[in-house]
């Protein structure tokens, strides 16, 4: 399998158009096949997680563990502020 890492998020606010482009890594895992990593937002009350256009989880920490069943995948994260 061969992740597709380091896709460019946005940082989303009611009534704002303000952005930040978060570093994604993928990298493999020693208990899943995928561990997904990126730099924190400091106002994100959560983060969205991608893969291959379809949202597939939340998670508050800048972390996500995956088990996609594709050979190539193509990630990205979204961090989410009130």
């Amino acid at each position: 399998m061969v992740p597709q890492g380091g896709v460019g998020s946005q940082r989303r606010g009611k009534g704002s158009g303000s952005s930040v482009t978060l570093i994604l890594r993928a990298r493999p895992g020693k208990s899943v096949p995928v561990e997904l990593i990126w730099n924190e937002v400091a106002d994100a009350i959560f983060y969205r997680v991608w893969r291959d256009g379809v949202p597939i989880a939340e998670t508050a920490v800048a972390f996500f563990p995956d088990c996609p069943r594709g050979e190539r995948v193509a990630y990205r994260v979204e961090a989410v502020r009130d």
